[in-house]
């Protein structure tokens, strides 16, 4: 099996003209995340501030729980029709 790395670093260029870093990392399944500013426009910087968040175990930003659950629309539609 090859070894990946546990993020991937991509550049994005704002409407400004300035490059910022974004990171993705490896979910526990494998799969890559979704993307992440580092808010760094170093690449060096940004891999620096991700390799801090793995040893911190916070490479994948936890979820806030005061956020609402999605609905399914089963749920959504429960009520809906009589």
């Amino acid at each position: 099996m090859r070894y990946h790395e546990p993020f991937t670093l991509l550049s994005r260029t704002m409407p400004s003209g300035l490059t910022v870093w974004y990171y993705r990392a490896r979910t526990e399944d494998g799969r890559r995340s979704t993307a992440w500013s580092t808010g760094q426009t170093v690449k060096g910087a940004a891999r620096a501030h991700c390799r801090r968040l793995e040893r911190a175990g916070e490479l994948i930003p936890k979820k806030d729980p005061g956020t609402p659950r999605i609905s399914t629309f089963d749920e959504l539609a429960l009520d809906f029709w009589t």
